[in-house]
């Protein structure tokens, strides 16, 4: 079994927070360098008005946190310690609304936070059908292959046709049933493959 003080796979740590101030703290963090972010579930309803009005319905968009009071924060990959300084770095400061870490593993009187792999936060944001991580462009372009590593289409290899960096989302071909045929998916899907 390694030692838990020297994982150096990057991953997300879970920190709690108070609750409703999920948004809120990850936009503080993100001002401080921090890669940090929270799932939300967006709904759209329209509004109801009183019988008998005249006035047109209206069509909203409301969103609120899939876990209220916890938010994922990305380390650097420099094991356990980097880590509890990453967790302080983040709990200091007068307006910080972080009350503590998610930990598994523990030595002694030591707690040591748990990290959560790429792939699993991808799937808790796939199986929620839940958006806010947004996923940089960099290592994906246009005439790419690409692995579709979550959702329906798991497994199934992408060649990118389109990149679309406002919808964080992709268009190309996948290979399904032996045919080639044109999908879209959320760029949080795809890994890049050499």
């Amino acid at each position: 079994m390694p030692d838990a003080l020297t994982t150096d796979h990057p991953g997300w740590l879970i920190l709690r927070c108070l609750p409703r101030s999920e948004k809120a703290e990850c936009e503080r963090l993100q001002s401080m360098g921090i890669e940090a972010t929270h799932p939300r579930i967006k709904r759209r309803f329209k509004r109801r008005h009183r019988l008998g009005s005249k006035r047109p319905l209206q069509a909203l968009e409301r969103s609120w946190p899939l876990i209220s009071g916890l938010i994922f924060v990305r380390t650097v990959g420099e094991g356990t310690l980097a880590d509890m300084a990453l967790i302080h770095r983040c709990r200091a400061g007068r307006h910080s609304r972080v009350t503590g870490y998610v930990a598994s593993v523990g030595q002694g009187v030591l707690l040591l936070p748990h990290r959560l792999p790429d792939s699993a936060l991808d799937r808790l944001f796939a199986g929620a059908g839940a958006v806010g991580r947004t996923r940089g462009t960099s290592e994906l372009s246009v005439d790419q292959r690409a692995l579709i590593a979550v959702g329906p289409l798991q497994g199934s290899t992408l060649t990118i046709a389109r990149i679309d960096e406002a919808g964080q989302r992709a268009a190309g071909e996948a290979e399904l049933f032996g045919r080639a045929t044109a999908v879209e998916v959320p760029l949080t899907w795809l890994e890049a493959v050499e």
